[in-house]
C-alpha cells in the first residue's frame, strides 16, 4: 500500500473523526485513547529520527487497524478495505463470542505500532496502563476473545508492512 496525499487526508479524517467526542459511548472513549496512541508514537518517531515516508506509514497502518475493529462496533462506519491496496484479507470476528471492541482496538493498534517503531516499550506501557483504565479482569473471556481479536490484525498487516518495506 502506497500512502498517497488522498489516503493521508482520509487518514486524518478519520483520526479526528474516532478520536473525536460522542463517536464511542463510553467514559474510556471519551478519554480520547487514540490520541494517546497517536501521541506516543510521534513520540517514539521523533526520538528515533523517522523519515517523513516512514513516519507516515507509522501512524497510518496502527490507526487503520484500530479503525477495522471499531467498525464492528459502530453501525454506518465503512471498511477500508475496497478503498486501499492490500487491505483485502482484513479479520472478521466470530460473531458467537463476546467482544470488548475498545480493548480490541487497542491491542491491534500496539501490535501494529510495535511493528513499526524501534521503542516498543513506549507501546507496551501505554498499551497496559489503557488495559487498566478498562477494568476488565485477564481472566475473562471477553479479555481472551478481544485480544485475540487485535492480534490477528497484526498478522494481517504485517505481510503488507513488510511488503512496502522491500519497495
Amino acid at each position: 500500500m502506497i500512502l498517497n496525499r488522498k489516503l493521508v487526508v482520509k487518514l486524518t479524517a478519520i483520526i479526528f473523526y474516532l478520536s473525536g467526542p460522542g463517536v464511542l459511548n463510553s467514559a474510556f472513549a471519551q478519554k480520547q485513547w487514540l490520541h494517546e496512541w497517536n501521541s506516543t508514537i510521534n513520540k517514539a518517531m521523533v526520538v528515533d529520527g523517522f523519515s517523513p515516508m516512514l513516519s507516515s506509514r507509522t501512524v497510518a497502518y496502527p490507526n487503520i487497524a484500530a479503525y477495522e475493529v471499531l467498525i464492528y462496533s459502530q453501525p454506518g462506519f465503512i471498511s477500508l478495505k475496497n478503498q486501499l491496496n492490500g487491505l483485502d484479507n482484513l479479520p472478521k470476528p466470530d460473531t458467537r463470542k463476546k467482544i470488548n471492541w475498545n480493548l480490541a482496538a487497542i491491542q491491534a493498534f500496539n501490535k501494529v505500532a510495535e511493528q513499526l517503531v524501534y521503542r516498543k516499550d513506549y507501546c507496551e506501557n501505554l498499551c497496559e496502563d489503557q488495559i487498566k483504565e478498562l477494568q476488565i479482569k485477564k481472566t475473562d473471556e471477553i479479555y481472551k476473545n478481544s485480544m485475540e481479536f487485535g492480534e490477528t490484525f497484526e498478522q494481517t498487516l504485517r505481510r503488507e508492512i513488510q511488503e512496502e518495506s522491500n519497495m
